[in-house]
């Protein structure tokens, strides 16, 4: 069986946990989805009686008061029954078998039985349950074993995108050529890097720039081959210097090969003499002074017959013994070769017919729970935008959970809460009691019993014996769960949210979002409601730390683990062992604990000059010190409003063609009259088309629009993270965490 093998992966629940009620994961899994389910009596443990079930009596074991049924039967026999119900999807049935096996003889085999079966039915307790449908608006949660820490029946959400998109229109004479191509991933001098290219998405012709932001992802062109139905356009010049630049695109070896053969009878060394090795090509001409687009000829012949060397271009030029000009044996290959190439694109080349546009687009897949559409939502400009034709994107879902909350929390989350907290605070003192009366015994947990319980990620899908130290990981990531949501009930999250059931895209909604945003932050939000729960907070987490001590002694100690196992866990025991050690000492002193520069650290440093930054336990558990970290207006007749400004803009030189221009400022804080703010948007927006230009340059704007938020006291931040800001990238982790948007105000759609 197996045994340490899986400490590692409990291990991880202690940070998973406390952390698994917050927004759900965005990654994707298929963890334990090979297991049929029945929902039937799921989302229903949470006290409610199955008429399947004897009369249930209440007995009071180990100071916890346990609902018990079956009272004639053994415990062998309703652990069987356990089994048999949990195969069936009938979940009530289920904890009720264990639990009876439990009262009826408490030995650690049904003290574990029950202790995990309540653990792993947290997800399907009916209060939980609701807030996650009700409160959060998560239709599709499935009220399974552990569906709050697996994302098997999460949904895909593409990530919306909006880029420059372009039309064009077939032109022989165009600066694009339609090609098919093979996209690649790498540099390579077989695959030259196109400083632009254009792909079709459903119709429409989208633009990627080198190395932009927006794009996430680099193309690269291999394997050109001109087709009218190909999905990329590439920019096809003019001029030599283009057909040089793009020589890796189009097979021009073959051209130039046929330019050389057809001047071959024309090669002269420079004193007029002919020669198949020489370095010029005698032709007719006529002489300009101004760039033309053809050859620049190297010199002429005087009347004299002597030749002399000039600069310049020549037009209408033609082959000929008996020219008066010589050019360049290469800038007449080249000029051969584009007439050649030009004749052979003719038909593949395109032209922009219009000024490039916005075009959405579904990105990158997100996995997240699939959200209720709340009736006021659907009509909504932001909704509507936020669709790419009919699809949901992740820009869709994160509207949507903001849209949920303010329908279902209207007055703040002091209710959802203090609802989670009453459940899991009073399953982590039920499984505490159980876990704290076992003894050195196991129980043998079968492949089908971990996955019907969706528990495979974690226990991994062999059987495996499960004694206390397993459990008392298990429960110290339970305790920093009540620990986190106790701190939480220490603060006042009550504010005026229903009042936010607004379109973020419409102006008619602007001063509505912004007096929202001022009355939360001037409110009585984070203001301290039970300071008590601050204490309690503190204990358990404490206990949580002493249960990962506890287990890495336990284990060293005892006999029922190989030494391999032991040899095993002193790779990464010890370091846990000295960080969950100093920890304690350090919430339970009210001084700093901290976190090590390197991962690979052996210990945990005990001062600032070793740490990367440290975690101030006192500050942290001072009741009411988070109060202030949103920076309020004192002024009642003004709000303050935070924001940063965004501009799109393009450049144009001759030197360096058309380029896009992105600007961003620095978090801004005024405080002001709605009408103030708004005028101050306004008179940007009228400016939003300025331009200028000469005969070599010339510059405009496309886009502007600003970022509403709040900002968080940055002295609060770093005196709680004692050390974070010293290094430059910490100091700019901190300085993101400030500016918490909110909404965007676009002043040009």
């Amino acid at each position: 069986m197996k045994k340490i093998t899986i400490l590692k992966k409990l291990a991880l629940l202690c940070v998973l946990l406390p952390i698994s009620f917050s927004l759900p994961s965005c990654s994707n899994s298929d963890d334990d989805t090979k297991t049929p389910t029945n929902e039937k009596g799921s989302g229903s443990t949470g006290g409610e009686k199955d008429p399947s079930l004897t009369e249930e009596e209440t007995t009071t074991i180990n100071g916890i008061d346990v609902p018990v049924s079956d009272k004639d039967k053994s415990s062998a026999n309703l652990i069987s029954e356990a089994y048999t119900a949990l195969n069936a999807g009938d979940y009530n049935k289920t904890l009720s078998k264990f639990r009876s096996a439990y009262a009826k003889e408490q030995t650690d085999e049904t003290k574990i039985y029950y202790a995990l079966t309540e653990l792993a039915l947290l997800s399907t307790d009916k209060t939980v349950a609701d807030i996650i449908k009700n409160d959060l608006g998560i239709t599709d949660y499935p009220a399974t074993p552990n569906a709050i820490f697996n994302t098997s029946w999460f949904k895909n959400y593409p990530k919306y995108e909006s880029i420059s998109a372009e039309r064009f229109e077939k032109n022989s004479t165009g600066s694009y050529i339609r090609v098919s191509a093979t996209p690649t991933d790498s540099y390579s001098s077989s695959n030259l890097y196109p400083w632009n290219a254009y792909a079709l998405y459903d119709g429409d012709w989208v633009q990627y720039y080198a190395y932009s932001s927006m794009m996430k992802e680099v193309y690269y062109l291999s394997n050109i081959v001109p087709d009218s139905n190909g999905k990329y356009l590439i920019p096809f010049g003019n001029d030599k210097y283009s057909y040089n630049t793009y020589y890796n695109f189009i097979d021009t070896k073959s051209f130039y090969s046929q330019a050389q053969e057809a001047i071959a009878d024309y090669l002269y060394d420079s004193d007029g003499t002919k020669s198949q090795s020489g370095s010029y090509v005698r032709l007719t001409g006529t002489e300009t002074t101004s760039w033309s687009g053809d050859y620049i000829y190297y010199s002429y012949k005087n009347t004299n017959g002597t030749w002399s060397s000039s600069n310049g271009t020549i037009n209408n030029y033609s082959l000929s013994n008996e020219g008066n000009y010589f050019a360049g044996k290469y800038d007449c290959i080249t000029k051969f070769a584009e007439n050649f190439i030009e004749a052979k694109y003719s038909s593949y080349r395109y032209n922009m017919t219009s000024s490039h546009y916005r075009k959405s687009l579904l990105g990158k897949a997100v996995y997240v729970p699939e959200l209720a559409i709340p009736e006021w939502v659907k009509s909504t400009d932001y909704y509507q935008d936020s669709l790419v034709k009919t699809t949901q994107t992740y820009k869709t879902w994160l509207y949507l959970l903001y849209a949920n909350v303010v329908t279902n929390c209207d007055n703040g989350f002091n209710n959802t809460i203090d609802k989670l907290l009453s459940v899991i605070h009073s399953k982590t003192e039920t499984i505490k009691a159980i876990v704290d009366s076992l003894g050195t015994g196991t129980a043998t947990l079968d492949a089908e019993f971990i996955a019907n319980l969706k528990l495979t990620k974690i226990l991994g899908e062999d059987p495996v014996d499960f004694g206390k130290p397993e459990m008392n990981v298990l429960t110290a990531a339970l305790e920093a769960c009540d620990a986190v949501f106790n701190f939480a009930a220490s603060y006042d999250f009550s504010a005026n949210l229903k009042a936010a059931e607004v379109d973020f895209d419409s102006t008619k909604d602007a001063d509505t979002i912004l007096n929202i945003v001022n009355d939360c932050v001037t409110s009585t939000t984070l203001s301290v409601r039970d300071a008590s729960k601050l204490t309690t907070s503190k204990t358990l987490l404490s206990s949580a730390l002493t249960r990962l001590i506890s287990t890495y002694n336990d284990i060293k100690n005892s006999n029922n683990y190989p030494q391999a196992a032991k040899d095993k866990i002193d790779e990464y025991g010890p370091f846990l062992l000295d960080g969950a050690t100093k920890a304690k000492a350090a919430l339970n002193n009210g001084t700093v604990f901290y976190l090590p520069q390197s991962p690979k650290a052996n210990t945990f440093p005990t001062s600032a000059s070793d740490a990367a930054f440290g975690i101030d336990f006192g500050k942290i558990f001072t009741p009411g010190y988070f109060t202030d970290i949103i920076k309020r207006s004192s002024d009642k007749e003004k709000i303050k409003i935070y924001y940063k400004r965004y501009e799109d803009s393009y450049s144009y030189s001759s030197e360096n063609g058309y380029k896009t221009v992105k600007s961003e400022s620095d978090p801004t804080e005024i405080e002001t009259t709605i009408e103030e703010f708004v005028k101050t948007i306004a008179s940007d927006a009228e400016n939003y088309s300025y331009s200028s230009s000469s005969s070599s340059y010339s510059y405009g704007r496309t886009r502007i629009w600003y970022d509403i938020g709040i900002m968080a006291d940055r002295d609060i931040i770093t005196n709680a993270l004692t050390g974070i800001a010293n290094t430059q990238r910490n100091s700019a982790i901190v300085d993101k965490m400030r500016f918490i948007k909110l909404f965007t105000i676009n002043s040009i759609k």
